[in-house]
């Protein structure tokens, strides 16, 4: 990154110096020359001039940081950022010697005795060199007050003077936000509107500095964006679709900064998160602060959340004078390659190769750029190489741009479920879209009912009935609601309408329009065909790791599947969730897409139940059961894990849920057949089905797993393995694990591990789980003692406490591998102090117990107040009487030194308590001596 960062005194002083040189210099007077004089850190004899001249120092910071405040109205881009941090770690400094001076301590020794430290060159280069924290997306302006009072705290410890400090920064920053428009967003100041349309205010927010008319190549690319906006959501004449920028509505969202205690894949944790409205000032105070530069935005959401939706709005928002906007959707580029490569893509695609981006740098160097990756679990699916370190790579790439004075904000979408899937840095923002609520499904409904007042379709209802409204709180579902109600003929929704239920309605319903508009031949028939097509079209792109099929692949498919098909004609009919762009080189190139993924899921799961109900027909649908005829079946799952796109499974089950009784009995069965003889399939001869090469071993491992993966979504009966193997199911089981190992990528056996658990020899369908891939593997082979071995390995070698549910089991393995990794390890780690759940018996507790105590005996010496006091807290909890506790566990010299650290965090009412109950315990009885461990009971999980 830029050497000297402006969050830095050292780094200030230099920002402010280029723009101001004789204030620079009448600052470095006052020092002796210190500043000029000196290269990296002066010389700390020199820096007492600050000390001892406080009252002139502080003067000399208020004219720097009113000169700053006019400044800020000429600047854009980098330089504008630098210039506010900057400004805003002056004003620190000052708020931090202004304080000093108040309270008239005015030379080096009474300074030394108000603040208790020895003024040494130690102290002074911390306050020259050390970072200063600064405002974020993350830290909100209360927070950034007890941030402000940590680093006051770390120069001078009286806990007046630290109360002073922050005070006075915060008068001194309300009155810098009522110059500076970034001070006011960063104080969480703006005007808050209930509803919104558009991210419109975002545009005033970030419009600021000189306004100078964008050059030729930026101007080319901010037209294109904001072309976007006027291009209608889907294609289609009745009913008429809305363009971006009728109906977008701002989503709400939660916030998170990532660290290991986050679960970003997991509904359920962020359930327990703040739901927030104030997207536009997010954006806002992000894009104005040098975290934006230093690492990714992630912005997470479930299918049809309008994630890309939300990347065109704010391509087009953010204001073309102090930003450059690069939308990528990673769809359409190639998913191997590197970053810039991938915005270049774009950029051809966007502006017609008229924009190239070392052009487009060279020439925005007066403005932030910002890069726009849209679809990261769309370029897992895609890759055939590891992409897990793809927000690394985006990470590295900002830093190299940096390092070249070019700074880069990077904001990257993707599904939720897939965040488990990626390694996520820490401190990244996590941004995760919250479903719609009832005004914003008011808010969009009415836009709806407006563009189509004259197109003679159904309005949408305002009020949708109970279950209809549950599924309207996604844009694209509710979408999916709007054009479903616009035939007159479309039957109501009922009560019991599923996701699934929706998606069927439609798609039939959108089949028999267009089968209707020809004259000839069976309406009925032209319906299956169109829903056969659409089906294979989507299995071909599943099965390619693609987002799109050419005409000429899907042809091959649908010959391949025994169609006949007429060159020359367009294969799949005219719906509005199937795109079909067309390029024009030497010759005409068709492809077909579909508007979202969650379409294709949907056929694929609905053509692969259709054909498995087939099989199973074939095997009991007679007097006495036959072979099953698996040949299509094999044909179509040989490729990949329908685990690659979970919706695939939850439609699948969502269908075979609604089967009959007996026909789910019937299908149950015919898995658990075809699996037991997964060994002997040799491929078909029926069909010449190759959406990939051919490869013996990986078609036999993706068929085998598939069969598993729907055998254990059906809701028949329990998957007990004894049922495909009655001898020796546990090293069949363990076979076959082996075998995707060694026949399909990593990421797909990734995915069939986050998709089955299995608890004794009972398979089932599973919840996504966020573990190392070899781990999880190691939990679906069910090796117990590999799975132990390696959650303490990962502690031990890597600094990684893996975490999973709150089973008994899980805690335990949890509980082990931090606590010994604590006990030996040179590294603090954050505390993990999950509360045992109540399955853990008293037996299991024992040994945490007393590693809890070796841990804290050893390590207390290294730990804060702070630390300490959690850690205490969390190991009373284990007790039912902590009292007892403390003097079971904890020897009279251990107590009292703990009673003392604590005393550093008195103003805490816990900690007072705790101190009181270590103080109050008379003589303790551990027999406890030094070196000796302690440790008795083994670890039982």
């Amino acid at each position: 990154m830029r050497r000297n960062p402006p969050m830095t005194f050292q780094g200030a002083l230099a920002v402010l110096g280029v723009h101001d040189r004789p204030w620079l210099t009448r600052f470095d007077t006052l020092l002796g020359g210190a500043i000029l004089s000196s290269v990296g850190i002066p010389p700390i004899a020199d820096l007492w001039g600050l000390v001892d001249q406080k009252t002139e120092g502080v003067r000399l910071m208020r004219t720097g940081l009113d000169w700053a405040s006019d400044k800020l109205l000429g600047t854009n881009g980098a330089h504008r950022q630098d210039l506010l941090v900057a400004a805003h770690t002056i004003l620190v400094i000052s708020s931090f010697f202004e304080v000093l001076d108040d309270k008239e301590l005015s030379d080096r020794r009474k300074i030394e005795i108000a603040t208790g430290n020895d003024l040494t060159g130690s102290w002074l280069t911390r306050l020259y060199t050390s970072p200063i924290p600064v405002p974020s997306a993350t830290m909100p302006f209360r927070r950034l007050l007890d941030e402000i009072g940590k680093w006051a705290a770390s120069l001078n410890d009286n806990a007046h003077v630290v109360t002073a400090v922050t005070q006075t920064y915060k008068s001194q920053f309300l009155r810098m936000a009522a110059q500076v428009p970034e001070f006011r967003n960063w104080a969480n100041m703006a005007e808050q509107d209930a509803i919104g349309s558009t991210l419109d205010r975002l545009h005033t927010l970030l419009s600021h500095g000189s306004l100078a008319a964008p050059g030729e190549l930026r101007s080319t690319l901010a037209n294109a964006n904001n072309a976007e906006l006027d291009v209608p959501v889907a294609e289609g004449v009745a009913p008429k679709f809305p363009t971006v920028r009728e109906i977008f509505v701002t989503p709400r969202f939660s916030l998170v900064e990532n660290d290991d205690r986050c679960r970003l894949s997991d509904d359920t944790w962020w359930a327990g998160r703040e739901v927030r409205s104030d997207l536009d000032h997010l954006f806002a105070i992000h894009f104005s602060t040098p975290a934006a530069t230093e690492r990714p935005l992630l912005l997470l959401g479930h299918p049809g959340a309008g994630k890309s939706l939300l990347t065109k709005v704010l391509a087009a928002s953010l204001p073309a004078a102090n930003y450059t906007v690069v939308r990528v959707p990673l769809r359409h580029v190639d998913a191997n390659a590197h970053v810039d490569t991938q915005i270049q893509t774009a950029l051809d695609t966007l502006t017609h190769h008229r924009v190239a981006w070392p052009d487009l740098v060279r020439q925005t160097s007066d403005t932030i750029r910002v890069v726009l990756l849209d679809g990261l679990d769309e370029l897992l699916q895609a890759t055939t190489h590891d992409r897990t370190s793809f927000l690394l790579d985006v990470q590295t790439f900002q830093r190299r741009e940096a390092a070249m004075e070019h700074p880069v904000a990077v904001v990257v979408t993707s599904r939720t479920l897939v965040a488990d899937r990626v390694k996520v840095p820490d401190k990244v923002p996590v941004v995760k879209l919250a479903p719609f609520d009832e005004n914003q499904v008011l808010a969009w409904t009415a836009e709806w009912n407006r563009v189509n007042q004259h197109t003679g379709t159904r309005p949408l209802p305002a009020m949708l009935a109970e279950n209809p409204a549950a599924l309207a709180e996604q844009p694209l579902l509710l979408m999916m609601l709007a054009v479903y109600y616009a035939d007159w003929s479309a039957p109501e929704p009922t009560a019991d309408m599923s996701l699934t239920d929706l998606y069927e309605r439609m798609v039939n319903l959108f089949a028999r329009r267009e089968a209707e508009k020809r004259a000839d031949g069976d309406v009925d028939a032209r319906v299956r065909e169109s829903l056969h097509r659409l089906s294979v079209a989507a299995l071909g792109m599943l099965n390619r790791g693609a987002q799109s099929i050419t005409e000429l692949d899907l042809t091959a498919d649908l010959i391949a599947l025994g169609d006949t098909v007429q060159t020359g004609k367009r294969l799949l009919a005219e719906f509005f969730f199937v795109h079909a762009p067309q390029a024009n080189t030497d010759v005409e190139v068709r492809a077909y897409e579909f508007l979202h993924a969650t379409f294709g899921e949907y056929l694929v799961a609905h053509r692969i139940i259709e054909v498995l109900r087939d099989v199973a027909d074939s095997a009991f649908g007679r007097r006495t059961q036959h072979r099953p005829d698996d040949d299509l079946l094999f044909a179509l799952l040989s490729h990949q894990p329908l685990s690659i796109q979970r919706p695939v499974l939850d439609f699948a089950a969502a269908r075979l849920a609604k089967l009959p009784t007996d026909e789910q009995t019937a299908v149950a069965k015919t898995l658990e057949l075809l699996l037991a003889g997964y060994h002997e399939r040799r491929g078909t001869s029926r069909y010449n089905y190759r959406p990939l090469p051919q490869h013996t071993v990986r078609e036999t491992a993706a068929y085998s797993a598939n069969l598993v993966l729907l055998r254990a979504v059906c809701s028949d009966r329990e998957f007990d393995l004894r049922l495909v193997w009655p001898s020796g199911p546990r090293p069949q089981w363990r076979s076959l694990v082996q075998l995707w190992g060694a026949g399909l990528r990593a990421e797909g056996l990734r995915t069939i591990s986050t998709s089955l658990v299995i608890r004794r020899l009972t398979i089932s369908a599973a919840q996504v789980q966020h573990l190392p891939l070899d781990l999880l593997v190691s939990r679906l082979v069910g090796d117990a003692g590999q799975e132990e071995r390696l959650w303490v390995g990962y502690a031990l070698q890597q600094n990684v406490i893996c975490r999973s549910g709150e089973l008994a089991r899980e805690w335990l393995l949890s509980m082990k591998s931090w606590l010994i990794s604590a006990a030996v390890s040179p590294y603090i780690f954050k505390p993990f102090l999950a509360r045992p759940p109540e399955s853990v018996s008293r037996k299991q507790l024992r040994p945490v117990i007393e590693l809890a105590i070796h841990v804290l005996r050893s390590r207390f010496g290294d730990w804060n107040a702070g630390y300490t006091l959690a850690y205490l807290r969390w190991l009373g909890g284990l007790e039912s009487n902590p009292v007892d506790a403390w003097s079971t566990y904890l020897d009279d010299d251990l107590r009292m030194r703990l009673a003392a650290k604590l005393c550093e965090v008195s103003d805490d009412p816990a900690a007072a308590r705790l101190v009181a109950e270590l103080r109050a315990v008379g003589r303790s009885n551990t027999g406890w001596e030094p070196g000796v461990s302690g440790l008795q009971a083994p670890f039982t999980v």
